[in-house]
């Protein structure tokens, strides 16, 4: 789970909300709280696009919410973040993903190999041949296809580790949209003080 956490401290914010009705302090923080929440996972989600981290079934982009409510007497917070989708800490700081019940990864190459899946249920549909690579470590699969004249097609590439380079969607959310931020919260105490005067 990689998630922020999106707090707003109420004792500063008490002498203007004392025109409130305490029982609307706490509501109207956590509608604040909530508005810059909504703001850091709308960026999130479009930097994960620049990413290229999207796709049809998006489960990232998807996982990626404003949850966990909550007030308390003195604060009003929220998290904003994925939950649930184990690789989502993996994008966002990078670092080595390796084999753990096999001895390697299987990294498809071509669209066809990336819809089967692994090279098992590949080799199930045709043969796939293993060459080890020249240092002993990992290798590839390739697909020979009959009347190719010895000419194979590489659909997988085998390793025993691979490096996920950072790609960060949450942080520059926040750090490069501060204002954004900032405005969507003002705006929704300014609200509540406005309506409260009235």
């Amino acid at each position: 789970m990689t998630a922020l956490k999106f707090s707003l401290d109420l004792t500063s914010l008490n002498a203007k909300l004392k025109q409130l009705e305490s029982s609307m302090q706490g509501e109207v923080a956590l509608r604040a709280v909530t508005a810059g929440a909504t703001v850091i996972e709308a960026q999130a989600k479009l930097s994960l696009d620049k990413h290229g981290l999207r796709s049809p079934q998006s489960t990232l982009m998807n996982s990626v919410k404003v949850y966990d409510r909550r007030v308390t007497k003195h604060s009003a917070d929220c998290k904003v973040g994925s939950r649930g989708v184990i690789y989502a800490r993996i994008h966002e700081f990078g670092g080595p993903i390796r084999a753990k019940r096999v001895k390697n990864l299987a990294i498809p190459v071509t669209k066809e190999a990336r819809q089967i899946g692994s090279p098992r249920d590949f080799s199930k549909t045709r043969p796939l041949t293993f060459i080890r690579s020249r240092s002993g470590v990992g290798g590839v699969m390739i697909e020979m296809p009959k009347g190719n004249k010895g000419k194979g097609i590489l659909q997988y590439v085998l390793k025993p580790m691979v490096r996920i380079p950072a790609r960060p969607y949450l942080r520059p959310a926040i750090d490069e949209h501060q204002s954004e931020i900032v405005r969507a919260m003002s705006y929704q105490l300014d609200a509540a003080i406005k309506k409260a005067a009235k």
